[in-house]
């Protein structure tokens, strides 16, 4: 049960339906991914500047640490001087150390905004490329020919999922004052009319509607009034269950 769109009208209760699944909600959460991925875009051109820079940092430290220890090799034969050296080798040593520890929070800051990117192109990929407007042809429950509206609401049949009926005359589900109703009143309208077809009721009463495999009908061109299981001329058709 749901709403409906009548976009075309084809005669003898029979209609041209827009059936919205939640479109603007979808149009929502794709602008939502949208803008959460420019932001997270934007964070992660300046983290990818952070881990630059530490690389840079950490490539000079490195360059420091060579020069000492090329020095302690020149001056091997300087006890003194090589005692120097190795004095300053290990706190450029520790200072690289400590330096590659702080890098490790740019580091995991950057991973972690590239994964929450790739979530977020994979959700936003997800929404568009849902399909939440779908158009079918679908029958009035009463066998209504002037129907028309944008939010008529629609009878879910049992153990057919493909098949749509609009509840008797075309009804919107709208309140008093004109504005659009909740589902409960979609709701509400869609149960009366399936209660109706179950007592063989709709059709303005006079039980024109019936599911079942057509056998014979005294309708003229039955094939093309009786389809997809759902017969609307169930007092001239005779039916077998399905």
């Amino acid at each position: 049960m749901g709403y409906a769109a009548i976009t075309n009208n084809l005669g003898e209760g029979r209609y041209r339906i827009k059936v919205d699944s939640g479109e603007a909600r979808r149009i929502a959460l794709l602008n939502a991914a949208n803008q959460a991925l420019a932001i997270v875009g934007g964070k992660l051109i300046l983290a990818h500047e952070q881990v630059v820079l530490a690389d840079g940092m950490e490539a000079e430290a490195r360059d420091n640490i060579r020069v000492q220890i090329d020095q302690i090799v020149a001056l091997s034969d300087d006890q003194a001087a090589v005692g120097l050296a190795s004095k300053v080798l290990a706190i450029e040593q520790q200072k690289y150390a400590k330096l590659v520890a702080q890098n490790q929070v740019v580091r995991r800051q950057y991973a972690t905004l590239k994964n929450v990117q790739a979530d977020l192109s994979r959700q936003r990929d997800v929404w568009a490329a849902l399909q939440t407007i779908t158009y079918k042809d679908a029958w009035c429950a009463d066998y209504t020919i002037a129907g028309s509206g944008e939010f008529v609401a629609t009878i879910d049949i049992p153990g057919d999922s493909s098949l749509t009926l609009l509840v008797p005359g075309c009804r919107e589900a709208r309140n008093g004052d004109g504005t659009i109703s909740t589902a409960r009143k979609a709701a509400a309208l869609s149960n009366r009319a399936n209660e109706l077809l179950r007592a063989g009721e709709a059709g303005r009463g006079r039980g024109r509607f019936g599911r079942g495999a057509v056998r014979r009908s005294d309708v003229k061109s039955p094939d093309r009034s009786c389809t997809g299981g759902l017969c609307r001329h169930a007092d001239r058709c005779e039916l077998q269950g399905i």
